[in-house]
Parts: C-alpha cells; sequence; structure tokens
C-alpha cells in the first residue's frame, strides 16, 4: 500500500500521524474525540448598543461652517452660529449667536438673537434682542427685551394672547 493510501487509512481509523515538516505534505493530528466533518455551532448576534449622551440636556449646535436651507424641528434647544435658510420650529429654545445669518420663518417656545435675522419671528413666550443683534422682519411675541445697540427693521407686535 502506498504512503497516502495508509495514512488515510490511518485517519479514518483515527490514528494519529505526524510527518516531519521536510517530507511531501503535512497531515496534522486530528483530536480523538472529534468527527472528521466540521461542527457548526450556532452563534446569536446582540444588537448594537449605540452610545448614549452623556449630557441628555445639552444645547444642539449649528457651527459657522454649516449652511443649512430647509425645515428644522427639534424639541429643547439649538444654538446656530452658521446659515440657515428656511424655517425653524420649536417647543423649547432657540439662540442665534453673534455671526449668525438666518433668513427664515421662525416659530419657538423663547428666542435670543445676537446675529443677523430676516424673516418673520413668533415666540409664545419671550424674545431676547442682545447687543449686535441685526433683526429685519415681523416680530409677534408676548414679551420683548431689547439690549443697546440692536438694529430692528420691521414691525413687532406684543401680545399677552
Amino acid at each position: 500500500m502506498s504512503n497516502i493510501l495508509k495514512r488515510l487509512n490511518n485517519a479514518a481509523n483515527g490514528k494519529k500521524e505526524l510527518r516531519k515538516p521536510d517530507e511531501d505534505y503535512y497531515t496534522p493530528p486530528l483530536p480523538e474525540h472529534s468527527p472528521m466533518v466540521n461542527t457548526i455551532t450556532e452563534t446569536r448576534f446582540e444588537p448594537k448598543q449605540h452610545p448614549q449622551p452623556t449630557n441628555p440636556t445639552k444645547d444642539s449646535v449649528l457651527t459657522p461652517d454649516v449652511k443649512f436651507v430647509g425645515e428644522i424641528e427639534f424639541s429643547k434647544s439649538l444654538t446656530i452660529y452658521g446659515y440657515v435658510k428656511g424655517s425653524i420650529k420649536t417647543d423649547g429654545t432657540l439662540l442665534l449667536e453673534e455671526g449668525s445669518d438666518i433668513n427664515a420663518s421662525i416659530n419657538a417656545n423663547t428666542l435670543t438673537i445676537r446675529g443677523n435675522f430676516q424673516g418673520n419671528i413668533t415666540a409664545k413666550k419671550n424674545i431676547k434682542l442682545l447687543s449686535n443683534a441685526v433683526i429685519s422682519g415681523t416680530i409677534k411675541s408676548r414679551s420683548i427685551q431689547v439690549e443697546d445697540g440692536v438694529t430692528f427693521i420691521g414691525e413687532a407686535e406684543i401680545s399677552t394672547k
């Protein structure tokens, strides 16, 4: 019997056989208790857990390099340093920081403006216009606070309704 047939016969009968590395091929030993066929084991995959924010009450921010065109809706608070054209709607707080350039229709609970704004504003509670703010448009709110240095061109309607 040839060497190959002997080796196959020995492997089938569960006999271990090692060959020297300098020979034609090397047959690794099989574990004594394992079958010659691979066994498929069941693997369960758990859904990936996404990290939770460390401070969930922290403001969302649109940085100065952001240029956004469209509709923005949110529920907590948002600070904008960049450019927005479109509409902004929230039951929360909106802060338009110095350097921001906004051309939009805004419907918010509270609003603070320190940047440039053009459009229509409706605020359920109040609006704060801080120094260096430039506003062109219509404002409707229950109360408005205006600091020195604000430029406002347009109409304002203050009503307790």
